[in-house]
């Protein structure tokens, strides 16, 4: 007879995968947890119908991975990306995950580094390391074909922030368009993300005292800053609106839906366009950061401004400060 423990977590991942596409991370997460807290205590029993999670095929062990990472706070845009790879990785693959072995993992990485790039494969592989990982702890698998899988090396390109003369262009080929321009000077101030700005709402922000709450990856709440342009442009732009929606950024024709990263990623490259320069929300990212740090910002502030987990990542834009004689030169000369 299966233990009670054993039954217990049968019953609740159930219940998960059937409400996992309808619920929140944040609520699946509320409910798992206390689907456990009322269990504890109580003896479960089987009936003569049987409690199946599922039946071992494909679809409904990457269902089941989507409800754990949607658990873990994965965001939309990063389960989307995780469909992708898996998606596109099994197609090629005619095979039931538990018969996948390292050989089929290494012809599918070496037919996309041919097809696409090492970037891509890398990623790929990363998402395939996190979903075998997964099926191996959730006994599903032996033993994950991953773990003899190396990562994909390849030469790290940094993206090159915009000079001041590039963004005070940027403001001039924005010219009089409010709301364009509190887009640009809120992602240029705050180095949010776009899919961070676009989440947010008008009671997010402060104005008075020029702070926001952002939800940045992994769920993670970090508080971000408008200087005074920032906070004059946004003033005007929520001055000028019409509509009752909650969203900070709206569409600009009714019913004025809440923007989209598109429509941010559209802005400033539009405006770019117009001075035959390649911009888009995360080079003002890049620029904040190394304006910050050009500045004189500790680098430990600079990974909380950015909502960094790991150092290391934000220690990129120090050694793009670091390597930079022009700016040395300026500096000490």
């Amino acid at each position: 007879m299966m233990p009670d423990e054993d039954l217990r977590d049968t019953y609740i991942k159930s219940v998960l995968n059937d409400v996992g596409t309808v619920l929140s991370g944040k609520d699946l997460m509320l409910l798992q947890n206390t689907m456990y807290a009322k269990f504890e205590g109580f003896t479960l029993a089987r009936t003569c119908k049987e409690l199946v999670v599922d039946d071992g095929n494909n679809a409904d062990i990457i269902k089941r991975f989507f409800i754990a990472k949607k658990i873990e706070g994965l965001s939309k845009r990063s389960l989307q990306v995780y469909f992708y790879h898996l998606r596109s990785t099994l197609e090629k693959i005619p095979k039931r995950i538990q018969d996948i072995n390292v050989t089929d993992i290494r012809l599918s990485l070496a037919e996309t580094m041919t097809n696409s790039s090492k970037i891509h494969a890398d990623n790929q592989r990363r998402i395939l390391s996190s979903f075998f990982t997964w099926c191996e702890e959730e006994d599903i698998i032996d033993r994950s074909p991953m773990r003899r899988i190396k990562k994909i090396k390849f030469p790290e390109h940094i993206r090159r922030p915009l000079e001041a003369i590039e963004v005070e262009k940027i403001r001039q080929a924005i010219g009089e368009n409010i709301k364009e321009r509190a887009i640009f000077e809120f992602l240029l101030s705050t180095a949010c993300r776009a899919a961070e700005a676009v989440a947010l709402n008008r009671r997010d922000v402060d104005l008075l005292s020029g702070e926001a709450i952002v939800m940045g990856k992994g769920s993670r709440e970090r508080k971000v800053y408008l200087n005074a342009v920032a906070k004059m442009f946004l003033a005007q732009y929520l001055e000028s609106r019409k509509d009752d929606n909650e969203a900070l950024f709206v569409s600009d024709k009714k019913p004025y839906k809440r923007l989209g990263t598109g429509g941010v990623e559209d802005i400033i490259r539009k405006a770019g366009e117009l001075l035959g320069m390649h911009t888009f929300p995360h080079r003002l990212r890049h620029t904040a950061a190394t304006m910050a740090l050009q500045r004189g910002m500790p680098i430990e502030q600079v990974q909380k401004m950015l909502g960094h987990k790991r150092i290391e990542t934000t220690l990129i834009y120090a050694k793009t400060i670091a390597d930079d004689v022009k700016y040395a030169h300026k500096k000490y000369c």
